[in-house]
């Protein structure tokens, strides 16, 4: 007997706002390293923050297919930028500990699907 693999709607609605998030700030920030959008952030920041719009998006549609290293990036990568942010003084700790609480919340809804990624 096999069991089909499913998702809980909040996970997916999750997933799908994380993965339209992570799009947009990759167009935002290459728009602006190519000069068609304001920003005030040096050019090293804006090609650190498309690398992790960009490695978010491709963690989230491996999360999308059910494989567990989409998990472990995606965690991975926005503790490392929440941490680095917290460093150059860009977030405080409340943002910090914001940033820690969601990545809890997604392992909490992760938890059930663990067992059944790849």
């Amino acid at each position: 007997m096999t069991t089909e693999r499913q998702r809980h709607p909040v996970l997916i609605m999750t997933l799908g706002g994380l993965e339209v998030a992570a799009l947009v700030g990759v167009v935002y920030c290459i728009l602006a390293l190519l000069g068609m959008q304001a920003c005030d952030l040096a050019t090293c920041t804006l090609v650190y923050y498309t690398a992790f719009f960009a490695v978010s998006a491709i963690c989230v549609l491996a999360i999308l297919r059910w494989k567990r290293w989409g998990v472990v990036g995606l965690a991975t990568t926005t503790a490392t930028v929440a941490v680095i942010d917290l460093l150059q003084g860009a977030s405080t700790m409340t943002d910090f500990m914001a940033v820690m609480i969601l990545i809890a919340a997604a392992a909490t809804l992760l938890r059930q699907a663990w067992p059944h990624m790849e």
